[in-house]
């Protein structure tokens, strides 16, 4: 398979210590411009079209403008996940004038106070000036746009500052915000007491989305396991695109580290725990033809435990951080049996009559059994069969905003499907 995106990871430098940073102990000598164009070259000819810089800190490489030139000069897109202090007006007006995928800002706290405790004294303000340079230039500009992001991860610090978030989005109404949760691993496993826990993190989630249907801001939850999003989808008449997980590693996809190994996931290497996969595989350095590669894991887990009779085992493909532990494993399992259980008992309300429906009214397009779900944030096809295409017309019929089921001809499986394609909601 051809990979064609890939991680960089460009410098070993950062100027901050964040103290939930996965990679701050993982480090590699830096290579010069010269001998990054050359590698540029290589992943051109195998195919890679975009590239996607992040951690350490890609703007304390001292020719990094320089290569995100050599990168738009030879087509390929970059995207970049930055902490956002380093990036002056100039770098802010090269920059819309290459070929930028997208740039990613952490932003952990929507006050100073919370922020500033993980990331450092000063950093919120440096944050916010440069996301308001990036808004106000793609507001003002006619002749390009780039997509800004907001990457946030919850803490203790700032699990409370929902009001904030959403008056920063007002603010700044052309960003999107992709929110997750600390991983215990680098100098989060020294910080824990900035970790929320997971059931405090699904109250924050579900407040979040409670505002949002007020607001209707572009809010991203990432690593959502995928029953946990059809859960939200149905009760929180929300379409965010759902998906059994896939690691990067089952795309082909990779990370570039500073020295030019290539490592199969960053992940990997700073593990505390053993792990039975080598991370680096090659240097992009060396002699190697191709930079494109086939990893083959073991995915025995599929076989154990609510795993075997999951109905999305076969297209699952775990982080293999999660799947080489048994906790981490078990942690996944419990989550995927909590929201799965949930959206179980909720058809089962249906078809009692006990929970009432209504359409998904973000449906599009009906094509030869194809229905585009769009609304705010994503776009979702589904593979829908004469007999649920049936029932859709069945409540579009029936005119109403809620629709009882009791004593009526629907089967579980079409409750299910409707409810795991999108269709549906709780009315």
């Amino acid at each position: 398979m051809s990979t064609r995106l890939l991680r960089w990871e460009i410098t070993s430098k950062c100027n901050l210590k964040c103290k939930h940073c996965i990679v701050e102990n993982v480090r590699h000598t830096d290579c010069d411009i010269d001998t990054n164009k050359k590698i540029i070259d290589k992943l051109k000819i195998n195919g890679v079209n975009e590239i996607l810089f992040t951690s350490k800190e890609p703007f304390a490489y001292e020719s990094f403008l320089e290569l995100v030139r050599y990168c738009s000069i030879n087509d390929i897109y970059v995207a970049i996940i930055t902490n956002g202090t380093l990036i002056d007006e100039e770098a802010i007006t090269f920059l819309y004038r290459q070929k930028i995928k997208y740039i990613a800002i952490s932003l952990d706290g929507w006050t100073a106070q919370s922020n500033d405790q993980i990331r450092g004294e000063g950093t919120f303000d440096k944050i916010i000036k440069t996301i308001e340079r990036f808004s106000k230039e793609n507001i003002s500009r006619d002749d390009a746009y780039i997509p800004l992001y907001i990457q946030n991860l919850v803490t203790t610090y700032n699990n409370h500052e929902i009001d904030e978030m959403f008056n920063l989005l007002d603010k700044y109404p052309d960003v999107q915000i992709s929110i997750g949760q600390i991983t215990e691993s680098g100098n989060a496993s020294n910080n824990k007491e900035c970790i929320i826990t997971q059931s405090d993190f699904r109250k924050t989630k579900q407040e979040i989305m409670n505002r949002n249907k007020e607001f209707r801001k572009r809010i991203f939850f990432k690593d959502e396991s995928y029953f946990e999003g059809v859960w939200f989808n149905f009760i929180n008449g929300r379409s965010f695109q759902t998906a059994p997980p896939k690691c990067s590693i089952d795309k082909n996809y990779y990370t570039l580290l500073p020295n030019g190994d290539m490592c199969k996931c960053i992940m990997l290497k700073n593990v505390e725990e053993d792990v039975e996969y080598e991370a680096v595989f090659g240097n992009i350095l060396n002699d190697v033809k191709s930079t494109n590669y086939n990893f083959d894991f073991d995915r025995s887990y599929k076989e154990k435990g609510s795993c075997k009779t999951c109905k999305v085992s076969d297209v699952c493909n775990l982080c293999y951080i999660i799947s080489d532990s048994e906790v981490k494993l078990n942690e996944q399992r419990s989550s995927c049996d909590y929201y799965r259980d949930k959206i179980e008992k909720s058809v089962d309300s249906i078809l009692q009559g006990e929970l009432k429906i209504k359409l998904n009214k973000s449906i599009i397009t009906m094509d030869k059994g194809i229905y585009v779900v769009k609304d705010n944030y994503s776009v979702m096809a589904v593979e829908i069969d004469e007999r649920l295409l049936a029932k859709i017309h069945e409540i579009m019929n029936s005119r109403t905003n809620s629709l009882c089921l009791r004593d009526s001809n629907w089967s579980q499986s079409e409750v299910e499907e409707m409810v795991y394609g999108n269709l549906i909601f709780k009315a």
